[in-house]
C-alpha cells in the first residue's frame, strides 16, 4: 500500500514568489502602497533565481505571465484567478491556441505542478511529480471530498476556482529604485 499524503484545501498556501520591478524614472515612489499605475514598474525578473528557472521550466513565459498578473492585481491586493482572468488589463495576454485560452491552459498546468511537484520551492524543480498526495475539503453538503491524481480534472477545476492570488504588503517593498512585490498564493 502507498503512503498517502492527505492535505486540507482549505487555506492552504501553495507558493510565494518575490517579483522585482524597476521603477520608472518618473516614479519617486517609497511605498509600493503608493503605486497606483502599473506602467510605472517593469519587471526585471523574480528575486529567487531558482524560482524563476522553476517556472520556466513549465513554460518559458510563465515569470513574465504572472508577473502580469502582479500589475493587475496592484490595487486589489487579493483576487481570485478567475477575476483575474476577466479582467480587461490581461486581455492582451489571453492568446487563443486550439480554441482554448492558452494562457488559462498554462494557469492549470502551473498549479497542477504546485500541487504535485515542489516547483514552488526554492530548491531545483527536479521534475518529480508526487502523485501520493490526497486532497480534501468540504462540498457544500458538508460531505468530505477527497481528491488524487486520478481526479484531476475535478481538483483543478476546484483548485482553480478557489485560488486566489495576494499581494503581501508586509514582504513587499523598495529600495534603490526597483521594487519588490511579493505574490502569495492560496486556496480559499
Amino acid at each position: 500500500m502507498l503512503d498517502s499524503n492527505f492535505t486540507h484545501l482549505k487555506n492552504l498556501r501553495l507558493a510565494d514568489y518575490n517579483f522585482v520591478y524597476e521603477l520608472n524614472e518618473n516614479c519617486y515612489r517609497s511605498d509600493i502602497k503608493n503605486i497606483e499605475k502599473k506602467e510605472l514598474l517593469r519587471f526585471n525578473g523574480l528575486e529567487n533565481t531558482t524560482q524563476q528557472l522553476n517556472l520556466m521550466m513549465i513554460e518559458y513565459s510563465l515569470p513574465n505571465i504572472l508577473s502580469n498578473i502582479v500589475l493587475c492585481i496592484i490595487q486589489e491586493r487579493n483576487t481570485s484567478l478567475n477575476t483575474i482572468l476577466l479582467k480587461q488589463s490581461f486581455e492582451n495576454l489571453v492568446l487563443k491556441k486550439d480554441g482554448d485560452y492558452y494562457i488559462k491552459h498554462q494557469l492549470k498546468k502551473f498549479l497542477h505542478h504546485l500541487l504535485f511537484s515542489n516547483i514552488g520551492s526554492s530548491n531545483v524543480f527536479d521534475s518529480k511529480m508526487e502523485f501520493e498526495s490526497i486532497y480534501y475539503c468540504k462540498s457544500q453538503n458538508v460531505i468530505l471530498q477527497y481528491f488524487s491524481a486520478f481526479q484531476l480534472n475535478d481538483l483543478l477545476g476546484l483548485v482553480f476556482t478557489k485560488s486566489f492570488f495576494q499581494i503581501d504588503l508586509k514582504k513587499s517593498f523598495i529600495k534603490n529604485g526597483y521594487g519588490t512585490i511579493n505574490l502569495s498564493i492560496k486556496i480559499k
